[in-house]
């Protein structure tokens, strides 16, 4: 396997877009897109936060990482995707788009978007070869959203919540993103990675 690295600020549009035709000069072509980035603005309201601690250049800058940022990917590469009748997207969402979270408003309103977005595009351009998912991750350990090392009897009281009784990993939630790039027949779906946490 091949792996190279290229670096955009994908809250600047010009960058995202220079970003896409970068790759496609590099690799002739894109063929599947895991939009795996976000930023929750710097606020962790808890889930007894007050709507004014969130300001709204707060919001507007996690909705341009969160939302954004993933529509001008999409619209890079979706109408070539389609011109080859193949193409996979996967959006990166968060369980808090299901459940409302605790890290605010802002938040999950930006991450719920993209369900929207994903279910448009993928009815649009499924006749066309081209599938869009989403995957919703929550509480899975080594990412950096839950700092584990340094707090472990919070990653006990965590794992106390899951029905599985423990923390996810970075290579179930890869698992999961694998399957969605290889099966041309699943789309419009929302995958939640929560150990059963959250009923749907």
């Amino acid at each position: 396997m091949q792996v190279e690295a290229f670096q955009a600020d994908l809250c600047d549009e010009k960058q995202t877009v220079e970003l896409y035709e970068r790759v496609k000069k590099r690799f002739g072509r894109v063929d599947c897109v895991f939009i795996n980035h976000g930023i929750n603005g710097g606020k962790h309201l808890g889930p007894l936060g007050d709507m004014d601690d969130v300001s709204v250049e707060d919001f507007k800058s996690t909705w341009q990482a969160n939302t954004l940022s993933p529509f001008v990917l999409t619209k890079c590469c979706i109408k070539e995707m389609a011109s080859r009748g193949y193409g996979r997207i996967i959006y990166c969402s968060s369980v808090a788009a299901l459940t409302g979270g605790v890290i605010g408003p802002h938040y999950s309103s930006s991450k719920s978007a993209l369900h929207g977005m994903m279910r448009w595009a993928a009815n649009r351009y499924a006749k066309e070869g081209v599938t869009v998912n989403a995957v919703a991750p929550a509480l899975i350990d080594g990412t950096g959203m839950i700092n584990t090392d340094e707090k472990p009897e919070m990653k006990d009281a965590l794992q106390k919540n899951i029905p599985i009784g423990r923390l996810g990993t970075v290579e179930e939630v890869a698992d999961v993103v694998l399957l969605l790039l290889t099966n041309s027949y699943i789309t419009s779906k929302c995958w939640s990675l929560d150990g059963g946490w959250v009923h749907q």
